[in-house]
């Protein structure tokens, strides 16, 4: 499980651009990204 995780983590910041790849950065990216997703009204055209 632990490992998938780990898995996962790798993937995410490997498609996270350099300068975003801080850990609280990332995090904030993230959860702005999926606010974003949640809310239809900010969705892109």
């Amino acid at each position: 499980m632990a490992d998938l995780v780990q898995a996962d983590r790798r993937a995410l910041i490997s498609m996270t651009p350099a300068p975003a790849r801080e850990g609280s950065t990332l995090s904030a990216s993230l959860k702005d990204f999926l606010q974003a997703v949640d809310q239809p009204s900010h969705r892109l055209p």
